[in-house]
């Protein structure tokens, strides 16, 4: 499988930084799997692709972490399905919201059932990650499986429960795609919906010992916060040693084959 990633910024980048003419910054969390699957629809999805040259007419589907504003965008589904007819896939509170706008055909994804959706096979996890709202919802984590391959996307959400974990800690990722929003600072309450950097790296000492992702597994650190993380030269310099990847817009990986 190939990623192209459209954004990976956290909810505290604006337009302020995306009109800026020069000098880094990051669209909202969304990513291409393929050419066909779209993960999350934010606001800044089809900015994204225009400026990094990402054709999005082949979009078939569109896999919906949750409902927050930054991943979720009703405008931007609703053009996808005009355009194209695709379907929204989430979890099965999250599909039947409403809204979700009439002339988008869903998917629903029960937590821990496997659901083909085009050439993949997908199964939602929950993420503890909040969304109020006066209607039932449920943010999720995705097993994404497609020709003998499987990834696993985790933006926004912390750590794993320990329900998820038990299911999780049976499979085998070629890769691992991790919500690092934060920075090491301590004492934030937002820790029990977002990891830190600290508990990204903990997290892959887990996975990697217990060889749910093989130490060749492609691990990238994604979601990531503007004003409460440290810079993408720092991160680079921290994480890149331990074989993990720093996401940023516009970058394309192709997922490697690895062996149990």
């Amino acid at each position: 499988m190939k990623l192209t990633f459209l954004g990976t910024g956290a909810a505290d980048w604006t337009e302020e930084d995306w009109n800026q003419s020069e000098g880094f910054f990051r669209y909202l969390t969304s990513a291409l799997v393929d050419d066909d699957l779209l993960i999350d629809c934010g606001p800044t999805v089809f900015s994204a692709a225009e400026k990094y040259g990402v054709s999005l007419g082949g979009v078939r589907y569109v896999l919906s972490t949750h409902l927050h504003r930054d991943h979720y965008h009703a405008p931007t589904l609703s053009a996808l399905a005009e355009k194209q007819g695709v379907r929204y896939c989430s979890t099965k509170e999250n599909a039947s919201a409403p809204v979700i706008p009439s002339n988008v055909e869903t998917i629903s994804l029960p937590l821990y059932e496997k659901v083909q959706v085009g050439d993949y096979t997908i199964t939602a996890t929950p993420a503890s990650h909040l969304v109020r709202s006066d209607y039932p919802n449920q943010a999720a984590h995705y097993v994404i499986e497609k020709a003998g391959q499987t990834i696993f996307w985790g933006c926004d959400g912390c750590w794993l429960s320990c329900e998820a974990w038990n299911y999780l800690r049976y499979l085998h990722f070629d890769a691992a795609i991790f919500d690092a929003t934060f920075n090491d600072d301590e004492g934030r309450q937002e820790l029990f919906e977002h990891n830190s950097i600290y508990m990204v790296e903990q997290l892959v000492k887990i996975w990697r010992s217990g060889n749910v992702l093989s130490e060749n597994g492609l691990v990238i650190a994604n979601h990531i916060a503007k004003n409460v993380n440290y810079s993408h030269e720092v991160l680079l310099s921290r994480l890149t040693p331990q074989n993990i990847m720093v996401a940023y817009d516009g970058m394309t990986v192709v997922v490697p084959h690895t062996v149990d």
